[in-house]
């Protein structure tokens, strides 16, 4: 219930300070100046650098943020403090910066003096400081249309990749070694499949031990012991940059690795290792682990299907050494709760692919995820075509919800630029009248008219979609949280959504302008 009626409590007070806020106004304000207001005239407004200097340094910290930051995880820390300083950027140079450049185009004499140019500017220029914060306020709504519309279908569009990094076998079954279970687990994985009418294609176990640690470069250590490596190894704290941090790691006995994969590699010595990164970041020779240096044999491209990603939150390595007391030897250097945690850490994996319809295989997956757990619940299970079902379901909620929001932020946007339109009509009507008078064509006013609101409602556009240019490298990154690495989807949903709400809001302009030449012309 806290969540609703926190949400009730949130919309009453701020309907109420509006309220107040109106009541004040009113209560101000002389009923004579505002029956008299619309024959009094506007000032030249003054542009103020100050003003205009601070819309560009935090518009420029707001891009700097989002192009900069690689991490997910500081994406989440920092996405709203982008957001902000854009908001804020966006509004002073809106303020400021465009009061500016009209100034410069009228200082232009060879631009400024001509029929069409003169109008528009002149009539643009004392009235922007009423037009600039519904400009700034068009250009953030089209910029959260534009985002919440590609994220979202991005995430759905990218539906196949996200499954082959989250599984990239079928099934995937962790166990401990003291409760293994293996022939029992065999047996039903067989017997299963003939029950459900689907083939085994690749079935597999193996064992390994798991453990984390602080990856630096070429040099991993104990999660506990980053801060006091950094102390001895001042000038890797620069270099380093943070980029490799914690990392999950898998170590396994070379006959285990030789068997899994089918191959008859060697080790002449027990400093000898080989290594599978889950990015693409290792590509040492030689790979330190707390005071031990270690030669890598071989960097290994594929291992168990895994598909290599630029990713700095879920990095795994896989290490292969000689034997079982070199594994344990590693584990025990990089946890120091090794003698408690010892079970936890031994994992005898199981990896199955299967053939058959996705009814069958869903049947097949959930009835042996229900009998393993029958065995032990020390044993972990993991499904594709399980994952799948629960994916269309919270996926396909964000989808909704960022169509939802899209299409809310755009109603806003229509209506703000619709009766924005509406008032400047009514307010310029007078003025076309005494142009038209003075001997100016209805084909020039409605010339004219067009290349006003031309002017006024491109920029938003066009800087809206600037915002989403720079957006990108940051959403991004934040969808990286969900497994989301193509970024040739991400690349296209952007293209496609900029161009359609681009058309959607050329319409809205040019209904707009009909409406706005039908007021001005009676």
């Amino acid at each position: 219930k806290f969540p609703f009626v926190s949400t009730i409590i949130l919309y009453v007070v701020v309907f109420l300070i509006t309220y107040i806020k109106n009541l004040f106004q009113v209560h101000l304000s002389n009923p004579i100046s505002l029956l008299r207001g619309s024959n009094k005239g506007e000032r030249e407004p003054k542009a103020s650098w100050i003003l205009a200097a601070i819309g560009v340094i935090t518009l420029g910290l707001g891009y700097y943020i989002a192009v900069t930051i690689k991490n997910p995880l500081e994406v989440i820390s920092y996405f709203f403090i982008a957001v902000i300083l854009v908001i804020i950027g966006t509004h002073l140079i809106f303020t400021s910066a465009s009061i500016y450049l009209l100034k410069f185009l009228k200082r232009r004499k060879g631009f400024y003096y001509r029929s069409n140019n003169f109008i528009s500017i002149s009539g643009m220029i004392y009235r922007m400081k009423q037009n600039a914060a519904g400009l700034a306020n068009i250009c953030i709504l089209s910029t959260m249309v534009v985002v919440c519309i590609l994220t979202t279908v991005s995430l759905y569009a990218g539906h196949n990749d996200i499954m082959e990094i989250m599984s990239p076998r079928d099934i995937q079954i962790s166990a401990e070694f003291a409760d293994s279970h293996e022939k029992e687990i065999n047996h039903l994985i067989e017997q299963l499949a003939k029950e459900n009418n689907v083939a085994i294609d690749f079935s597999k176990n193996i064992h390994l031990l798991a453990t984390s640690g602080y990856l630096s470069n070429n040099v991993l250590v104990p999660m506990e012991s980053k801060d006091e490596f950094y102390k001895k190894n001042k000038t890797l704290k620069s270099q380093a940059a943070e980029i490799e941090k914690s990392i999950s790691m898998r170590i396994m006995t070379l006959d285990e690795y030789n068997a899994f994969t089918e191959s008859t590699y060697e080790m002449q010595s027990d400093q000898e290792l080989m290594i599978f990164d889950s990015s693409y970041k290792f590509s040492y020779d030689t790979l330190q682990i707390c005071d031990e240096t270690y030669q890598v044999m071989k960097r290994i491209d594929n291992f168990n299907n895994i598909k290599k990603v630029d990713n700095n939150m879920a990095r795994e390595l896989y290490l292969v050494v000689k034997n079982m007391d070199i594994a344990k030897k590693l584990v025990k250097s990089l946890s120091p709760d090794y003698e408690t945690t010892i079970k936890n850490r031994c994992k005898h994996m199981y990896y199955i692919d299967i053939t058959g319809s996705k009814e069958n295989s869903i049947t097949y997956e959930q009835s042996l995820k229900e009998q393993i757990e029958k065995i032990s619940d020390q044993i972990l299970f993991a499904s594709y075509h399980v994952n799948d079902l629960e994916w269309y379901t919270t996926y396909g909620g964000l989808l909704f919800i960022g169509v939802y929001f899209g299409i809310l932020f755009l109603i806003a946007t229509v209506l703000i630029i619709y009766y924005k339109q509406i008032s400047e009509g009514y307010d310029d009507r007078e003025r076309f009248h005494i142009l038209q008078k003075v001997g100016m064509s209805k084909t020039e006013v409605k010339r004219t008219i067009h290349k006003q609101i031309l002017m006024v409602f491109a920029l938003p556009l066009l800087v809206a979609i600037c915002h989403t240019c720079f957006a990108l490298p940051m959403l991004k990154r934040l969808l990286q949280i969900f497994y989301m690495f193509n970024t040739r989807v991400t690349n296209l949903c952007t293209l496609f959504t900029v161009i359609i709400y681009a058309c959607i809001y050329v319409i809205v302009y040019l209904l707009t302008a009909r409406v706005y030449y039908k007021i001005v012309e009676n």
